[in-house]
């Protein structure tokens, strides 16, 4: 796990730092404070928070988040829309994007873009986080303020916009039955997914699984959704 002094150090000389670079070539204050893991990975969110007040922070694009220097993503453009102070950016795969509250990320990042068993992800060149575990009960996450101080709670993403919200990733995706669902991925939900096999129409469909928000289509990837969720509804 990163020392805390060393986020200290970074905030520290990232705010020395400010005040002598012009506004618009700000890219350095933004810092990785939030992750977030389903146990599949296939549900995850990145949050980064700009540490230092710095209102011009707006040149992030073109820099790139790496997992553990394997999986790596270039933020595009365009720059930022200043302030930038103390806000925060919100990575996030598409199926994290399709739950019930949680708001629009920033960016989309590919699935299982990080380790839940721990990893680094890095904020190139300018910050990184180092982390164990990650919490797989759907509605947890790992939290690390300003002072390098690292928790588990409630998952809180938050985008650019301030938008936030919580969510919990343990949805039942194949309990899609047109009485609204029983509680249970069952036979009940693989009969609805045989029985409207096809193009969707109408709500109860069986359209069960995203992808990434459902593609308007009953077919393999519903099946497959129903038969990987089979049992009780978290």
């Amino acid at each position: 796990m990163i020392e805390r002094g060393s986020i200290v150090s970074f905030a520290a000389a990232a705010c020395v730092s400010l005040t002598a670079a012009p506004a618009h070539a700000g890219s350095h204050t933004w810092v990785v404070t939030e992750v977030f893991s389903d146990p599949s990975g296939t549900i995850q969110f990145i949050e980064m928070t700009e540490c230092c007040g710095g209102a011009g922070e707006i040149g992030v694009n073109g820099h790139s988040l790496t997992s553990n220097s394997v999986t790596t993503y270039v933020i595009p453009g365009p720059s930022l829309t200043p302030p930038t102070s103390n806000r925060r950016l919100l990575f996030a795969t598409a199926a994290f994007a399709c739950l019930p509250g949680a708001p629009t990320p920033n960016y989309i990042i590919p699935d299982n873009f990080f380790n839940p068993a721990g990893d680094t992800i890095t904020y190139v060149p300018w910050n990184s986080w180092t982390f164990g575990p990650v919490p797989t009960n759907c509605t947890s996450s790992l939290q690390r303020d300003l002072t390098g101080n690292v928790t588990t709670g409630t998952n809180n993403p938050v985008n650019y916009a301030g938008t936030s919200g919580s969510v919990n990733a343990c949805v039942c995706i194949g309990d899609v039955t047109p009485a609204g669902g029983n509680g249970n991925v069952d036979v009940n939900d693989l009969l609805t997914v045989i029985t409207h096999w096809g193009p969707c129409a109408g709500s109860g469909c069986g359209d069960c699984i995203p992808s990434p928000c459902g593609n308007g289509t009953v077919d393999v990837n519903d099946l497959l959704g129903v038969i990987t969720h089979w049992g009780l509804c978290q």
